[in-house]
């Protein structure tokens, strides 16, 4: 599977593992846990939305999702992976994000689960992906963040409450469009609000 990554403009400078930038990055993630949690983000609230997977002969009915309600959580829960690097006026530092997990709630039809609609629960939880958080500033300053790019982002889907009864190929067609709307949302959250909690965060921070 391949590695997924976030990551942000490329570090100036000579890079070298350095327990100065670790302890920094760890001190940041600490601080995230009740800066998180007072912005609202734990767990942060997902979008609604709508898919469809058209039916394969004129047997069967197109399938339908409305998914009403979602969360994400484990934001205050990310942890750095390997060390930092500390660069000229530059520390970069890989997070892990495998402490991501969003949930998902729909009411669906179209399957052979019956005429009306019934309801299913989605747990997506994110797969070998890092986030890529870089800083700069002299040392004994502030730590500035450097704005992120967002990649993409690798989930493993299952469902946990509720069944879906229909033919593999469209199931997969189901949990792909499920998982790329799930997966626009967290990018979303992670550049936008989560951004700038930890924005916020690491200034607080002196550069090593």
């Amino acid at each position: 599977m391949l590695l997924r990554v976030i990551t942000c403009t490329a570090l100036v400078g000579t890079a070298l593992g350095d327990s100065a930038a670790n302890m920094m990055m760890d001190r940041i993630l600490k601080d995230l846990w009740t800066e998180i949690e007072h912005a609202g983000l734990q767990p942060t609230a997902l979008s609604p939305f709508n898919l469809r997977v058209k039916a394969s002969d004129d047997t069967q009915k197109d399938f339908k999702a409305n998914f009403t309600q979602g969360s994400l959580h484990g934001l205050r829960l990310l942890e750095r992976h390997g060390n930092c690097e500390h660069g000229f006026f530059r520390v970069a530092c890989y997070v892990s994000l495998g402490s991501l997990r969003a949930v998902v709630n729909a009411d669906v039809e179209g399957d052979l689960n019956g005429e009306k609609p019934h309801s299913i629960s989605i747990s997506s939880k994110v797969h070998q992906s890092f986030l890529r958080i870089k800083f700069y500033g002299g040392k004994g300053s502030p730590a500035q963040l450097i704005p992120l790019t967002v990649g993409p982002i690798d989930l493993v889907s299952k469902v946990e409450q509720g069944k879906i009864d229909i033919e593999r190929r469209r199931f997969y067609d189901f949990e792909e469009q499920t998982e790329r709307n799930v997966a626009r949302q967290i990018s979303s959250i992670l550049s936008g609000r989560f951004s700038a909690v930890l924005h916020t965060v690491a200034s607080r921070h002196l550069m090593p």
